[in-house]
Order: structure tokens, then C-alpha cells, then sequence
């Protein structure tokens, strides 16, 4: 089954989700990273609402996943190894 609309619930849990990244993000690592990635959040957020939806979760769910995995580990790396510190 393909989606071509996105429900109005699931924009609110985007955009919520959206700005909890970039307030945590701020929070962890200031204000120059967070403004940083700030882009790729809303620019994805802005792609992805923009886009025809071609696939259900159910078929992305496994690399959706994996990548939110994969993209934590980093962050806990480059906080560890003080990355954005001077």
C-alpha cells in the first residue's frame, strides 16, 4: 500500500520531533553545532513534506532504525572525544 498523503497527526509528530533534535542538540552541544545540523533537520523536515510518499513504514523501518542507531553512536563519539571543544 502507497501513501501519497501525510496525515496532519503525523506532520505534528514530525515538526514535534523536528524541534526536540534541535533543542536537545542545543542543549549537548551549544549553539554553533546545533545551528549547524539545525539546516539538515529543517531541510529534511521541508524535503520530506514536500515529497510524495513512495514507500510504508513497514518497508523502511529496519534502516530507519539502523541509521537513528548508527547517528547516536557518532554523537556519543564526538561527545566523548570532546570534538567540539577548542
Amino acid at each position: 500500500m502507497h501513501i501519497d498523503k501525510k496525515e496532519p497527526t503525523t506532520i505534528i509528530l514530525a515538526m514535534a520531533f523536528t524541534a526536540i533534535a534541535v533543542i536537545l542538540g542545543y542543549s549537548a552541544l551549544g549553539i554553533w553545532p546545533a545551528f549547524i545540523f539545525t539546516f539538515g533537520y529543517l531541510g529534511g523536515l521541508i524535503i520530506w513534506l514536500f515529497t510524495p510518499m513512495r514507500a510504508t513504514f513497514k518497508q523502511i523501518g529496519i534502516p530507519y532504525f539502523l541509521t537513528l542507531a548508527l547517528f547516536i553512536v557518532h554523537k556519543i563519539e564526538e561527545r566523548e572525544r570532546d570534538f567540539f571543544l577548542p
